[in-house]
């Protein structure tokens, strides 16, 4: 007996984890722009949550979908990292 979902539902889980792989690549582009970008600034940042996790714990990045990215400055450079964002 065949336990899988039917093909139009597989089809339709292959698109949706591909939309998100593409996001997770886009996400991972601005990560490392705006990090170098702070860096450059000679602003530390950590990223927290949602891709910090995904490259943490997930197998791939596409199965923990995020729709922000969270950095954390020192309270002092906040104004600096503002201004370089």
């Amino acid at each position: 007996m065949d336990c899988r979902p039917p093909t139009e539902v597989r089809a339709w889980l292959n698109r949706v984890f591909l939309s998100a792989a593409a996001r997770a690549m886009r996400a991972g582009r601005q990560i490392r722009t705006v990090v170098d970008a702070l860096e450059a600034a000679g602003i530390e940042s950590v990223l927290l949550t949602g891709p910090a996790l995904a490259r943490t714990v997930y197998p791939d990045l596409a199965l923990r979908q995020s729709v922000d990215i969270d950095l954390l400055v020192r309270p002092a450079d906040v104004i600096a990292a503002e201004a370089v964002l």
